[in-house]
């Protein structure tokens, strides 16, 4: 298929964000004595929980949820200015990507965390427009809303456009977008996401196979 604009995941699908996100949150949940293991907070990412699902399922009340997230989020944004580093692949990916076609990033994340690993991995210098969830909330993927925001700001139709995902709820938000879905395997892509996919990939730089 000609694609007239190639829209992305952001975290765990161009930059290595996860395991920075994991080490704050993580680390937050210790100031208010909440100590879950690393791996049941990545089965908790994998199934898409949001920070409330999580802080509920532990027990904590929602009314200190603020405090709590305030906390990750200053601790998240130290590690991205400090750590951050592209997936292999990624930048050279868009070096080319976006000699040809129209980029967005529809993202999850919020707009100060783009801002922030942007220091250490210049992002902005290569994509067109950022749809966060400084503009989805309340319709997070898998809703298809963020995506539909993606196309329009770029003046394409929905199904001209492919977007690459690492997760299941990616996946889910281009089908009901009306868009074909790239899943990038990653180890926190859950085994049964490759089902959902119209192409897999296991390295970036295999997306040119499917664009060219």
């Amino acid at each position: 298929m000609n694609y007239s604009a190639i829209l992305f995941d952001l975290d765990g699908t161009l930059v290595d964000t996860i395991d920075l996100y994991h080490d704050a949150f993580l680390e937050a949940l210790t100031v208010i004595d909440l100590h879950p293991t690393r791996k049941e907070f990545e089965e908790w990412y994998k199934k898409g929980w949001h920070t409330m699902q999580i802080l509920e399922h532990l027990g904590f009340s929602e009314a200190d949820a603020p405090a709590f997230r305030k906390d990750r989020d200053e601790r998240y944004e130290r590690l991205l200015r400090k750590s951050v580093e592209w997936l292999p692949g990624a930048e050279k990916l868009l070096k080319g990507v976006t000699k040809k076609y129209r980029t967005a990033v529809v993202t999850g994340s919020w707009m100060k965390y783009v801002d922030a690993l942007n220091t250490r991995t210049p992002i902005r210098d290569y994509i067109d427009t950022f749809i966060t969830a400084d503009h989805m909330m309340p319709y997070m993927k898998p809703h298809p809303h963020g995506l539909f925001m993606g196309a329009d700001a770029l003046n394409v139709p929905p199904e001209e456009c492919l977007y690459i995902g690492d997760m299941i709820f990616d996946l889910e938000a281009a089908k009901a977008a009306g868009m074909e879905s790239c899943l990038f395997i990653t180890k926190f892509t859950p085994h049964e996401a490759k089902g959902q996919a119209d192409h897999v990939i296991e390295k970036l730089s295999d997306l040119h196979q499917i664009i060219s």
